[in-house]
This record gives structure tokens, C-alpha cells and sequence, in this order.
């Protein structure tokens, strides 16, 4: 079971006002542009090479990254969001309900290819080339952080670097309870 969300024409949505999504909002409907692979759309249990909400993702909850092809801040922890989704891959009951996902904003295929190659990032990379996305969720600078429910409610958003990725995958943890 994946978000649940109606999707409709954003400008006729008046309850987001384009702020910044905080700890306890909703997120308003997205589209988001498919990964590249196949694979990447099996393991979001969403068809290849069309547009997707999130509430089609087959997850309980789904962690977000906004993420800058050029982010120096991104780029420096990488690493970190390689091993948190290795971390949750290996247990069996968070593998199920938890999906994660970065959205490069403003990327075209080529610089997302280059993103996943460069910094290996195991999850899939989705574009937003018109900033669409970027705009509806605020324009947050990079990298901005969010765990999504399955209702749409943010449960968790960070703008900047994390500090802690135990903290996170703890609290990742306690969600699923």
C-alpha cells in the first residue's frame, strides 16, 4: 500500500500555500517525472516510464531527499544516505515499508545518470527539469530532507545537512511501531 493521495490540478489546490513542508503538514499532490530503470520502478512497485504519485509508492512510509545536481552539501553525504538505505534493506520488516527516494531538482537524464554513477546511490533518483516539484514543496535549498505517511502527513523534514544518521534510521524506526 503506497501514500494515499488524489491527485488534481495543483492551482486549484488552495490549502498549500507553497511554504516550506514542516514536521506535521501534508503534502500537497505530486507527479513525479519515473526513475530511469526498471528496476528503480519495481522497487517503488510503480510502472516504468510514466508519471507517479507518491500515493502509488508500495510503502508505508517513503523517505524524500531534494537533492542539487551541483550540492556540494549533497554530495558530502551521499554516502551516508547509500548506507541508511543498505541499512534498511537488510531488515526484512523495514525493506516493506520503507522506500526512499531523491529528487534532483532541476536535472536533466544525463546529470541524474551522472549522480548515480558518481556517488553509486543505490535508491532511485527521479528529475524535476522544470523545478515543479521544487516550486510546489517551497523552493527549499539542498538538501532537504522528508519522511512522508502514507496519509501524505510529514513526519519528518530537515533542511541542511543531517548530523545523525543513527538518530534518523531510529526514527525511522520508531514510525513503523
Amino acid at each position: 500500500m503506497g501514500l494515499a493521495f488524489i491527485i488534481w490540478n495543483l492551482s486549484l489546490s488552495p490549502a498549500w500555500d507553497g511554504s516550506l513542508p514542516t514536521t506535521g503538514s501534508s503534502l500537497p499532490p505530486l507527479l513525479l517525472e519515473p526513475p530511469a530503470s526498471k528496476e528503480e520502478c519495481r522497487y517503488l512497485g510503480i510502472g516504468p516510464k510514466e508519471k507517479f504519485s507518491l500515493g502509488q509508492v508500495d510503502s508505508r512510509i517513503v523517505l524524500i531527499e531534494i537533492i542539487g545536481v551541483y550540492c556540494p552539501v549533497c554530495h558530502t553525504q551521499a554516502p551516508q544516505f547509500n548506507q541508511l538505505f543498505h541499512r534498511i534493506q537488510k531488515d526484512f520488516t523495514l525493506a516493506k515499508k520503507v522506500k526512499m527516494l531523491a529528487v534532483a531538482v532541476g536535472a536533466t537524464p544525463m546529470e541524474v545518470s551522472y549522480l548515480k554513477q558518481e556517488f553509486r546511490i543505490p535508491f532511485p533518483i527521479v528529475k524535476d527539469p522544470g523545478f515543479s516539484i521544487h516550486k510546489i514543496l517551497g523552493e527549499p535549498k539542498t538538501p532537504f530532507t522528508m519522511i512522508i505517511e502514507k496519509d501524505g502527513k510529514v513526519v519528518f523534514a530537515h533542511q541542511g545537512a543531517l548530523e545523525d544518521f543513527e538518530s534518523l534510521l531510529l526514527q525511522i524506526k520508531n514510525f513503523m511501531r
